[in-house]
């Protein structure tokens, strides 16, 4: 029996069902958020375009959304936390101009449990 998790082909569509989400609760407190939105990040002069989950210039803002599931046995997902890590460390190197959402989701039953850290 399957519960509450997913194999790991349900996640890309999970994740995008995630994404719409939350860029529709964004719209309805009227920022208007674009998917794959790039910015250049980096600390020194030398920058690289990194794609952000949602971005906007104006209002100056970066989200990332992560959406999993979790083992049925509560294993830390250490392979996850990595990926989570990552989207935290450009959050560390872009402009300061620029409000940080991350929205995690846990994915169970067509319901999504939220964590928002801004």
């Amino acid at each position: 029996m399957r519960d509450d998790t997913m194999a790991n082909c349900d996640n890309p569509k999970t994740g995008a069902d995630f994404e719409k989400s939350v860029q529709a609760f964004f719209a309805k407190q009227g920022v208007v958020l674009t998917p794959n939105f790039s910015i250049p990040v980096g600390a020194s002069d030398s920058k690289k375009l990194r794609k952000f989950d949602l971005g906007s210039e104006d209002p100056a803002v970066l989200v990332e959304c992560k959406c999993h599931s979790w083992t049925v046995g509560g294993n830390s997902p250490s392979a996850k936390l990595a990926v989570w890590n990552e989207a935290l460390l450009y959050f560390s190197v872009v402009s300061s101009r620029y409000r940080n959402s991350w929205l995690s989701g846990k994915a169970s039953a067509k319901q999504y449990l939220f964590l928002i850290a801004t």
